[in-house]
């Protein structure tokens, strides 16, 4: 499965190490979409990780590259830096001495490169002190073997391994040089892919070569392999004028499919923001209505409690509103069945609770209330119901259900018909429950003595 990508930044992702002309920086922004600049590595390091860069360009002042450059394609322009990245992780391209002669070579190069060169060396007179570049091992435990071979004439496989890379890496400056010392035929510029990776890797360490241009050039030179790192360097390939018939039509039918694809999510959008105003409305209905079984107290959880139970086919009456002020309290609710063949009342007290989850003290409450109820009515009632929403504190998972450390109260409880119903479990019976189903929930809180327990037919989960 293909994962989504967040904080992603448009690529090319070009890093300038060291130091640069406004002019020079400006144009390189100008050139691509994502530039960091740093004088020094410390500074680099402290806005970007060296592995989501596609192109380190090293200009001047820089010592050290670490491993910076490892995973990028590098231009370096700095004469101070000791080595580059090469071809194979065990070799490097280094600085090997100067040169002490004056004439130079130039050998041939693509036009692009080459009409460069030419601007660039037409004021240069000597190759005198330039810095020539070769090879040398990427790890100093290989100069012990290769001195070792040398003196003993005995080479390690190792070491003829190393042999054969550091003689193809010589063959890849030679092939990608850019100016050669003439009497010494050693390399002062060159260029080259990395084996594996297709990395690029340029090094033109002195100070008559137009670093913008060069670096635009050899951009666009290994952008023709690299599409990944160095997207839309070949801008004149996405020219309309210099494309062929085929590419016109296939261009025409991406057109009209992102067309038809932005009309589409338009109208998801439109839809999704449609369905979110309902939801929130739902949401804002059930937080004032049913929800009030798992979150509310005292007279919003009466009253929800009697809606709840009126929705499944109950009457109820709030005792508590309707006694005088001189009167002493009574149970909250009564409840009637109004489908009994014969009369049935029963009485309810309803408690919600921050912390408890129920308290045995209203158990005893609701003794009284049914002698007070036998009192006014010649008999006792029908049913004693405890309705709890406890440890409201909590969310609704972590609670536990009523009067579970006291089960010994519950069943004597049971014996006077009476039933303890948590709130929660009343919730999800009514909200889940088909209209079908509900004289079923009705009769089992009716008919149960206990701690309830929805019928297992109904979907509570």
């Amino acid at each position: 499965m293909q994962h989504k990508i967040g904080g992603e930044l448009q690529r090319p992702r070009v890093a300038l190490l060291g130091h640069f002309e406004e002019l020079e920086t400006d144009e390189f922004r100008e050139t691509f979409p994502t530039v960091w600049e740093g004088t020094n590595l410390a500074l680099l390091e402290s806005k970007i990780d060296p592995i989501e860069i596609d192109l380190l360009v090293v200009g001047g002042g820089v010592e050290e590259l670490k491993n910076w450059g490892d995973t990028c394609h590098v231009i370096c322009f700095s004469s101070r830096i000791q080595s580059l990245p090469g071809p194979y992780s065990d070799i490097r391209i280094c600085k090997t001495g100067e040169s002490t002669t004056h004439e130079f070579e130039l050998p041939k190069l693509p036009l692009p490169f080459d009409r460069l060169r030419d601007d660039d060396m037409k004021q240069v007179t000597s190759v005198r002190f330039w810095k020539r570049l070769g090879c040398c091992p990427q790890d100093i435990r290989f100069q012990a073997p290769l001195l070792a071979a040398a003196i003993t004439g005995k080479a390690t496989e190792e070491v003829d391994r190393y042999e054969r890379r550091r003689e193809r890496t010589t063959d890849l400056l030679r092939e990608g040089a850019i100016v050669i010392e003439r009497v010494t035929g050693e390399i002062l510029a060159s260029r080259f892919l990395r084996e594996g990776s297709g990395l690029g890797v340029a090094w033109l360490p002195n100070e008559c070569f137009h670093r913008t241009m060069w670096v635009k050039e050899l951009a666009a030179t290994w952008a023709a392999h690299d599409r990944l790192r160095l997207p839309g360097l070949l801008a004149w390939q996405g020219d309309s004028q210099w494309m062929t018939a085929e590419e016109k039509r296939l261009l025409a039918a991406i057109g009209n499919t992102l067309a038809r694809r932005d009309r589409v999510l338009a109208r998801y959008e439109q839809k999704l923001r449609k369905l979110e105003k309902q939801r929130e409305a739902a949401e804002a209905s059930a937080n004032d209505g049913p929800r009030r079984l798992i979150t509310a107290q005292g007279s919003e959880l009466v009253h929800e409690v009697a809606n709840a139970l009126e929705y499944l086919g109950f009457a109820t009456k709030d005792v508590d509103s309707r006694l005088e002020k001189d009167k002493p309290k009574r149970e909250d609710i009564r409840i009637t069945d109004p489908l009994s063949s014969s009369p049935w009342e029963g009485i309810a007290e309803i408690r919600g609770y921050g912390r408890s989850s129920g308290k045995q003290s209203d158990l005893q409450r609701l003794g009284r209330f049914a002698e007070l109820y036998q009192l006014e009515k010649g008999s006792p009632p029908s049913k004693r119901y405890y309705f709890v929403n406890g440890q409201i504190d909590l969310t609704p998972e972590r609670r536990e259900a009523p009067l579970g450390s006291c089960p010994e109260d519950v069943e004597v409880f049971a014996h006077s018909e009476g039933l303890v119903v948590w709130t929660l479990d009343l919730f999800k019976a009514v909200v889940n429950a088909d209209p079908q189903q509900r004289d079923e929930i009705k009769a089992s809180l009716r008919d149960s003595v206990g701690l309830w327990q929805p019928p297992t037919q109904i979907e509570t989960g």
